[in-house]
């Protein structure tokens, strides 16, 4: 959508915006795609016409798809080096069954040399539609010409249905599972992951934020798992992450490691799960976790660009532009006895997958 308009080139685009200092950028993910981008406000006005002319009017010209097919595929060649991306792809592909969460965002080389003009075309059109965007416009703006100035560049925008594919229903597993691939990485990885809630769950989706930082820290290295793996020098790193999707997502921990140590890493991240389980949660360690918890989402916050984001996937996800602003009511209700209730509810049947450079013992 950058690499073009009716009435502006990539160049053209690509000039407006560094002349101004601005950015622009478009990206995609698991559940939605967007077009972020930040300027001065004395370049607002300006900045906005040209964003709303990529939003309506995109040319998406052939040359550019061929320059953005090869540097898409040269990334993916890139990730490939990545021990924790080559880990993730495979454990997505083994625990997701039916779910389209099983699917990378980035594609893959046989999806994206097979990628047609016209395939980008039918997806514009399907989703560029009222109905299916929010736009979210955050920063030193006086609101009443910014409404005026959006209503008159967009006013030819015109509402449209919105059709969705259906998604099948992920069946949650009935026993665990494993899978070893040797590769040439320097580090043997470990990937192990349960399932997990929706966004709109919140009811079990602030408990699980909480037990993810009690295990290793939210976006800080810490908890049990940082503090006796990382102590007893079995791990390079790390983390545990409660990933969250429209569909059910999971709740996952990555690790590190030397090909002879793998077992009793997954040994100890899988004691203290059991632990996590049998609620053996200090007062001190909840009360710690929830303090980051709340300092963690403030900062994300901090800045405008990040705001805008925010608000508008919260929006456009049916949770309320404004539903951040209550996420320290949200996480200061958590309990011990709510952390305990979705470690026993999700934590059950562990999918691991193991990279290795050699192997093991």
């Amino acid at each position: 959508m950058l690499k073009g308009t009716t009435s502006h080139t990539a160049e053209d685009i690509a000039t407006i915006f560094d002349a101004k200092g601005a950015t622009i950028s478009a990206e995609s993910g698991n559940n939605s795609f967007f077009v972020n981008a930040t300027c001065l406000r004395e370049d607002f006005n300006e900045v906005l016409a040209v964003y709303a002319d990529i939003l309506l009017h995109p040319s998406f010209p052939d040359d550019e798809l061929t320059k953005m097919r090869r540097g898409m595929l040269a990334n993916l060649e890139r990730q490939n080096d990545d021990w924790r991306v080559e880990a993730e792809r495979l454990w997505r592909d083994l625990f997701f069954t039916v779910s389209p969460y099983r699917f990378s965002p980035e594609g893959t080389a046989t999806t994206l040399q097979r990628l047609q003009r016209q395939d980008v075309v039918a997806l514009y059109q399907r989703y560029v539609v009222p109905g299916n965007m929010v736009l979210a416009i955050v920063g030193d703006i006086d609101v009443a010409p910014t409404v005026a100035a959006v209503e008159r560049l967009f006013h030819t925008f015109s509402p449209r249905p919105v059709t969705f594919p259906e998604v099948p229903a992920e069946p949650a597993p009935t026993q665990g599972r494993r899978q070893v691939k040797q590769t040439q990485k320097q580090v043997a990885a470990i990937y192990i992951g349960f399932p997990g809630a929706t966004l709109a769950n919140l009811a079990d989706r602030y408990p699980l934020h909480i037990l993810d930082g009690i295990v290793s820290g939210l976006d800080v290295p810490g908890g049990w798992l940082h503090h006796e793996l990382r102590g007893q020098q079995l791990v390079y790193v790390v983390h545990a992450f409660n990933w969250l999707g429209l569909e059910p997502g999971y709740f996952g921990i990555y690790a590190a490691t030397q090909p002879d140590q793998v077992d009793a890493v997954v040994e100890i991240i899988l004691q203290n799960m059991e632990k996590a389980k049998a609620g053996q949660i200090s007062d001190e360690e909840l009360d710690n976790t929830k303090q980051m918890a709340f300092v963690t989402a403030r900062l994300g916050r901090q800045a405008n660009e990040s705001m805008a984001s925010d608000m508008a996937l919260n929006e456009l996800y049916g949770l309320g532009y404004d539903f951040s602003d209550h996420e320290r009511e949200h996480l200061a209700k958590v309990t011990k006895a709510d952390v305990q209730r979705v470690a026993q509810t999700y934590l059950q049947h562990p999918t691991i997958v193991i990279t290795t450079p050699g192997p093991m013992p």
